[in-house]
């Protein structure tokens, strides 16, 4: 299920990757190789970012549909190969 996320962060430069995907996981119940993150830019002046989220039902649905280099990014190379 594509998503737009909004990220609120006070105080903080930035969120990474790895914790807005661990946190969409959780809320949607989703193993966290099949969710990704993606487009993520910080407002000026910080304390807030939006970028794009993708959900997958499985893995087999997420390796099927989602770019290779996303993949990659996620996963690691050596697993694809």
């Amino acid at each position: 299920m594509p998503q737009v996320i909004d990220v609120l962060h006070p105080g903080r430069a930035n969120v990474p990757h790895a914790e807005i995907q661990k946190e969409l996981a959780e809320k949607y119940r989703a193993k966290g190789n099949c969710v990704f993150t993606f487009g993520m830019k910080t407002a000026f002046g910080g304390g807030k970012s939006t970028g794009f989220g993708l959900v997958y039902d499985s893995e087999a649905t997420a390796m099927k549909m989602e770019a290779r280099y996303r993949l990659v990014r996620v996963s690691g190379a050596a697993q694809l190969s």
